[in-house]
């Protein structure tokens, strides 16, 4: 536990009351404490916040002597300048390819990316330099190294490298800063707290708009759950007020809120009886799970998983407030990509969104504004762009800024 940082207090806790993210170090540990030469770990950190993430994979990658660690995962950022070999599985269960990362994923990444397949950033730009005839001898992997290596170029191959790294940065750069519409819900002094649990949250005040994405962002356990789900008024406030219409939960876990025995008819239950079967046909192309209509939901891929909880809360226009939490942990860079633009869609149409999430890239590219969670109440509240890139409240709160804030840094500190 100490190893792991899991407080001593923990001892006697009953592990129902832990958050996802807590439940997953607990795993961890308990997988450690076996000091198997061949450790497996299948998505270690899909629900822990970034702070949290990295000293998981200190632990993990630091394996004494000759252990050997297996990662399965989609997103290895914080991590990849360590792994010493990677293996790529395609659609059909087949290897696409295998090596060194480096030289992996400048030579195969541009398939990669077209195929949905998770990329390193670094390694986004790098091939955008390498387009350019402007690439380092040894592929980065790291934005410390990719900078180095374009601090070291010439004046004229300098201008050409920003001119490169801009147009890459463009599809993930923060989102301009948009006026938004009306509140949709609130709360006011609001004491916040699990079902049948202790008061966690206190005093939270905050609102949110139509046609605004917020981000909820804060450590492991902060309270970011309960949070949601008293914004949608799905909790009982142990104090103070909410003001505004209820609204609807993507749950971290989709399987907690599939009821049917197939994604067509889970679909149809969501909709008024009398525009059920065609509605929920329409419904299953738009989200692309028509070939899969007659499965069980629990049969489905993650990622299928919460296109179809997706669907099922935006079939109608029922909710005027849909909270989504943690709806990219587990996902593909498709399937990211497929629930930035569901956020988008549902935006435009005037609905309020609120997305809990330890992705600071994802929450950088698609949230107006941030609140933070921290220490039993809001400890931060403002635009995305301004929150995301303050290296000392998100340090504070145990989170890390976005993985492309160096580029966004140094883009601003380079001339056109």
């Amino acid at each position: 536990m100490t190893r792991v940082g899991l407080p001593a207090q923990w001892r006697q806790r009953r592990t129902s009351t832990l958050s996802g993210g807590e439940k997953q170090m607990v795993a961890l540990a308990a997988t450690l404490v076996a000091g198997a030469p061949l450790f497996v770990a299948d998505e270690p950190t899909a629900s822990l916040s970034p702070a949290v993430a990295q000293r998981v994979y200190d632990l993990v990658l630091r394996a004494p002597g000759d252990d050997t660690v297996l990662i399965v995962d989609h997103r290895l950022d914080a991590m990849i300048d360590v792994v010493d070999r990677v293996a790529v599985l395609g659609s059909e269960g087949r290897l696409i390819v295998e090596g060194p990362p480096g030289p992996l994923f400048r030579i195969h990444g541009d398939r990669l990316d077209a195929d949905g397949i998770w990329t390193p950033l670094a390694s986004r730009f790098d091939r955008a330099l390498v387009r350019h005839g402007l690439a380092a001898p040894q592929p980065p992997l790291t934005m410390s190294h990719l900078l180095g290596h374009i601090d070291r170029l010439s004046d004229k191959e300098g201008m050409a490298a920003r001119s490169a790294v801009a147009e890459t940065a463009a599809p993930v750069a923060p989102r301009p800063v948009r006026p938004a519409g009306p509140v949709v819900a609130r709360l006011d002094h609001a004491a916040c707290a699990p079902l049948f649990g202790p008061t966690v949250l206190r005093d939270i005040t905050m609102e949110v708009r139509a046609g605004e994405v917020i981000g909820i962002i804060g450590p492991n356990g902060a309270g970011k759950s309960t949070l949601g789900a008293s914004l949608a008024g799905l909790l009982r406030l142990k104090a103070g007020r909410r003001d505004g219409p209820p609204g609807a939960i993507a749950f971290q876990k989709p399987e907690s809120q599939f009821l049917e025995a197939s994604v067509h008819k889970e679909i149809a239950a969501s909709l008024p009886n009398d525009a059920r079967e065609e509605h929920a046909t329409t419904t299953l192309e738009q989200w692309g799970l028509a070939a899969v209509a007659e499965r069980h939901p629990f049969e489905l891929s993650q990622g299928q998983k919460r296109r179809l909880a997706l669907a099922c809360l935006t079939a109608t226009d029922r909710w005027p407030l849909l909270v989504l939490d943690e709806p990219t942990s587990g996902l593909d860079a498709r399937g990211v990509r497929v629930i930035a633009d569901a956020l988008q869609e549902q935006e435009q149409q005037g609905r309020a969104l609120a997305v809990i999430t330890h992705d600071m890239d994802f929450a950088l590219t698609v949230c107006d504004r941030i609140i933070v969670i921290a220490d039993g109440g809001i400890a931060a509240e403002g635009p995305a762009r301004a929150i995301l890139r303050d290296k000392h409240l998100l340090t504070r709160a145990d989170l890390a800024p976005p993985t492309i804030l160096p580029i966004l840094d140094w883009l601003e500190t380079v001339p056109c």
